[in-house]
């Protein structure tokens, strides 16, 4: 197969995006035990799985193996996960973290109770960078359809990955599920039998949302947290453009999808590319919502669902028996964006989930495709590599290139 590419072309100003699409294929490998939650590195090459008694599982190869990272006795249970974007500072309920892609961890306690009594986390959301942590506690997790939380506990954040702890003003409810943005300010947090409740600044204040009160299951954002897309258990999927400040009834769009209990929704980074599991069915939409797509994916009770950043790798479980890890990875085309900057030119793309190479020409003619030696910069805050080209005179040609 060509090299997949993505060519960006420079003519007066204008920026030509030229990409192509390939076929989906949902693949599995034999998992010895009981997934439960998994979470995914920008790139979706590096993943962390939480497989209750059986510890915390690591994969360096999206998927195609895995290790044991964490078990025995530094964790009890493992039932929720999270990374960083570049997958190096890992977290476990409760409290473990790893600074170095899983190699080691650190028991941390949280200090965090409910009624008197030290609580596992039912959900563990995190800022790009690994520093910022949004939590809540619950008592039954992710265990059965639809997903349960039985024992209320306040909102609690960290700026400083869980070294220290903070409660605002949030109610004491039964949290189900949270999203941050890639820096962390924009927050979102669903509840089961209740509402969705945003805060714009780490968690400082909290507005509640005019929305139904259905059994949120899920809920995940785009980078900049400005598009947000929630699940229900018989309520449907439901999405927001406004990062939930000014949430009204109209403001939701509810899609034309089954009455089914929906678990999981995973978003990339601009939020365009969603997917969605049910206890039967996976579906996937490429314009934030407003459509979808049933996928080609055996019926099962699919749960947790992790996406990579530009949408194009895919992870997801289902909750019982072997065979219960699934992967999908489509081969990107990523498109680049560019914008004036004094005298130069920045070129940016969301992380792609395949190794790619920056190249020039200045005649579109020819075959004279040279390598941009610019390293790109990683921006956490977009999710995005950036390079920065002086301006020439003339027409230049710009493209992506698998590496």
């Amino acid at each position: 197969m060509k090299p997949q590419r993505s060519t960006a072309v420079v003519i007066c100003g204008l920026l030509f995006v030229f990409h192509s699409t390939f076929a989906q294929t949902w693949m599995t490998n034999s998992f010895p035990l009981s997934a439960r939650s998994v979470a995914s590195s920008a790139d979706g090459c590096n993943l962390v799985l939480a497989a209750g008694d059986g510890g915390v599982f690591t994969s360096t190869n999206s998927g195609a193996t895995w290790t044991q990272s964490l078990g025995g006795a530094g964790i009890a249970n493992a039932y929720v996960v999270a990374s960083s974007a570049d997958g190096t500072i890992l977290f476990a309920d409760d409290f473990n973290v790893s600074t170095n892609s899983g190699t080691t961890w650190n028991f941390i306690p949280s200090g965090i109770t409910a009624n008197g009594v030290a609580v596992v986390f039912e959900f563990i959301a995190c800022s790009a960078d690994g520093s910022r942590l949004l939590v809540a506690g619950g008592t039954s997790i992710h265990v059965s359809y639809p997903y349960l939380n039985l024992l209320s506990s306040p909102l609690y954040t960290s700026p400083d990955s869980g070294m220290t702890w903070v409660s605002n003003n949030a109610p004491v409810a039964s949290w189900q599920a949270a999203a941050a943005s890639a820096d962390g300010t924009k927050l979102v947090a669903v509840i089961n039998g209740g509402g969705i409740y945003t805060s714009t600044n780490f968690g400082i204040t909290w507005v509640s949302n005019n929305v139904p009160n259905e059994a949120w299951t899920s809920v995940a954002c785009s980078a900049d947290g400005g598009k947000v897309v929630a699940t229900s258990v018989g309520g449907g999927i439901f999405n927001s453009v406004d990062s939930g400040q000014t949430w009204a009834p109209n403001a939701w769009i509810s899609n034309n999808l089954p009455n089914s209990a929906w678990i999981s929704v995973a978003s990339s980074a601009d939020g365009n590319k969603l997917v969605a599991t049910t206890t039967g069915n996976i579906y996937s939409s490429t314009n934030s919502g407003n459509s979808w797509t049933l996928d080609n994916a055996p019926v099962k009770g699919w749960g947790w669902v992790a996406s990579s950043a530009d949408g194009n790798k895919y992870v997801t479980i289902t909750p019982g028996g072997n065979r219960n890890v699934w992967t999908l990875q489509i081969s990107p085309a990523p498109q680049m964006i560019i914008a004036p900057t004094n005298s130069s030119l920045a070129l940016s793309w969301i992380i792609p989930s395949t190794n790619f190479v920056l190249q020039q020409n200045l005649d579109l003619t020819t075959e004279n495709w040279t390598d941009v030696t610019n390293t790109p910069v990683l921006n956490l805050t977009k999710l995005q590599d950036e390079v920065t080209l002086p301006v020439t005179n003339g027409s230049s040609f710009y493209r992506l290139v698998a590496h």
